[in-house]
């Protein structure tokens, strides 16, 4: 298996907590990319960097592309169970939480414009759960998924009710409608940081706050 592992970096600096994470983790040989500097404007376009790195994994013959994002902190096994699970998806994520309320890991299922979460049983279950939208931030793919969708990958375009949706959801609706599949090993839970770091302890925090001011705790 040739593997190569896609840094979308979208500014000159990466996070420390990031570069940390990524120096220890357990990785087999593997051909590091990153986006061309033509790919740098003002704001930066998240989708032409994704495009560039497949691109480039095309080109170097690469047989799964990794994407990771320089804003979380992984644990030290993340490359070697994504690629473990690729035996059985086209695609498979880990568990990344919004770093905005709900604060919820963003892994769905339903379809575009109709996306429904995957419950917290299952997100936190330990298993490698069948999903059908998720974000882009840890993801593996199998190189093949890029020869069977037509280029730009990637796209900021939005909705048929033109709200936006992102690059990374498009994507994974791309996928289902070609039939591909994507999983998700949710034994990876991945920081996603922002000003704290957003993990399972926030989610249910937040989901209990809220559900507080909704009425629905019971009072003690």
């Amino acid at each position: 298996m040739k593997l190569a592992i896609g840094i979308p970096i979208t500014n000159r600096n990466v996070d420390r907590d990031f570069f940390l994470s990524f120096s220890v983790m357990d990785k087999p040989s593997y051909t590091l990319l990153a986006p061309s500097n033509e790919i740098y404007s003002h704001p930066v376009d998240i989708a032409a960097a994704r495009n560039g790195l497949v691109g480039q994994a095309l080109k170097s013959g690469a047989d799964v592309l990794i994407m990771m994002d320089t804003d979380q902190v992984y644990p030290v096994d993340t490359v070697n169970k994504l690629v473990d699970a690729l035996d059985y998806y086209h695609a498979v994520g880990a568990v990344v939480h919004r770093r905005y309320p709900p604060f919820n890991p963003l892994l769905l299922r339903g379809t575009l414009g109709k996306y429904e979460r995957v419950p917290d049983d299952q997100a936190y279950s330990g298993g490698v759960i069948s999903i059908d939208a998720t974000g882009c931030g840890c993801i593996a793919y199998r190189m093949d998924v890029f020869k069977q969708i037509d280029a730009p990958w990637f796209e900021l375009i939005p909705n048929d009710n033109g709200r936006p949706v992102g690059e990374d959801i498009r994507f994974c609706h791309k996928m289902k409608c070609a039939g591909l599949t994507i999983g998700a090993v949710t034994s990876l839970q991945v920081d996603h940081l922002t000003t704290f770091t957003v993990d399972r302890a926030t989610h249910e925090l937040f989901t209990h706050m809220r559900g507080k001011q909704n009425g629905n705790v019971q009072k003690r």
